[in-house]
C-alpha cells in the first residue's frame, strides 16, 4: 500500500489553506459579515499564525482579509484584542522588503490603521487604557527556557500580549497603561531572575540597549519605524486550544513545515 509522500501531503494542506483564507476573504468583503467574523476569533487567530509565512499567496490573502477589516473603524479593537496579531505584523514590517510593493503597502497601511486606533480612547470602558509597545532583550533565552518565558510573561500583570523571537533574544510586548514599563520590567526580574534590557533605536536608526531603570524619562517604546533589523517571528500558541479542529489540523501542518 503506498503513502502519500511529506511533499505531496504539505501540498494539499497548503491549498486546503488557501481554499479556506478565500473564502474568509470573500466574506470579508461584505461589512455586514465583519461582526460575526471578529466574535468568534477563530478566523484572526489562523490568519495570526500564518503571518510569517514563506508562501506570499496565503501571506496576501491575510493581509487582504486584514485591510477589509481595518478600512472599517469599529473594528480595530477586536483586531487589537487578538492575542499576538498586531505584534505579529509589527515583525513583518520590519522586514517587509523581502516582498512585493503590493504587500509593503498593505502591511504598512494595516499597522498605520491599527497603531492610530492604539492611541484613540475606547469607549466601551470608563477608563481610559491606552496600548504600549516595546521589545525587550533577554540575554538568558535560549530554546529551553522559552516555554518558561512564555509561562512567567502570562503571570505578570500589565501584559497584553507578546511575540518572542529566539534568533535575536527579544520578545516584542503589548502593556496597557496605567502600567508602566518600569514595573513590568521588575515583575518579569522578580519572576525569572534576570533584567531585561530593552531595545530602542536612536535618530540614526542605530539599535541600542538601554536599562529601562537608568533611563525613566527616556521614551522607550519600541519604534518600528526606526528599525533596520529583521527577525522571523515565534508565536506562543497556546491560544489556539480553543479553535475548531479543522482550523486546528492546519495549524498544526503548517507549523511543522513552514518556518517561524
Amino acid at each position: 500500500m503506498e503513502t502519500s509522500s511529506p511533499k505531496l501531503h504539505m501540498k494539499t494542506k497548503t491549498l486546503e489553506c488557501i481554499k479556506m483564507l478565500q473564502a474568509y476573504k470573500k466574506m470579508s468583503d461584505l461589512p455586514d459579515n465583519h461582526n460575526q467574523l471578529l466574535k468568534e476569533k477563530t478566523m484572526l487567530l489562523f490568519i495570526a499564525n500564518l503571518l510569517a509565512t514563506k508562501n506570499e499567496e496565503i501571506l496576501q490573502l491575510c493581509l487582504d482579509i486584514l485591510v477589509n477589516f481595518v478600512d472599517v473603524n469599529k473594528n480595530h479593537q477586536a483586531i487589537l484584542n487578538v492575542f499576538g496579531l498586531y505584534e505579529g505584523l509589527s515583525y513583518l514590517a520590519i522586514k517587509t522588503k523581502k516582498y512585493s510593493k503590493e504587500i509593503i503597502e498593505k502591511v504598512n497601511y494595516v499597522c498605520e490603521q491599527l497603531k492610530t486606533a492604539m492611541k484613540r480612547p475606547r469607549t466601551n470602558r470608563v477608563n481610559f487604557r491606552k496600548y504600549n509597545v516595546y521589545n525587550l532583550y533577554l540575554s538568558d533565552l535560549t530554546v529551553e527556557s522559552k516555554c518558561s518565558y512564555e509561562v512567567l510573561l502570562l503571570e505578570v500583570q500589565g501584559i497584553v500580549s507578546f511575540v518572542i523571537d529566539l534568533e535575536s533574544n527579544s520578545c516584542m510586548i503589548r502593556t496597557c497603561s496605567p502600567h508602566k514599563i518600569q514595573d513590568i520590567i521588575k515583575a518579569i526580574r522578580g519572576l525569572s531572575g534576570a533584567t531585561p534590557l530593552l531595545i530602542v533605536f536612536n535618530d540614526k536608526g542605530i539599535k541600542e540597549y538601554v536599562d529601562a531603570f537608568d533611563s525613566p524619562a527616556q521614551d522607550l517604546q519600541y519604534d518600528d519605524e526606526k528599525s533596520f533589523a529583521e527577525a522571523p517571528i515565534s508565536f506562543f500558541r497556546s491560544t489556539f486550544s480553543h479553535t475548531k479542529n479543522r482550523i486546528k489540523t492546519l495549524l498544526e501542518t503548517v507549523n511543522d513545515h513552514f518556518y517561524w
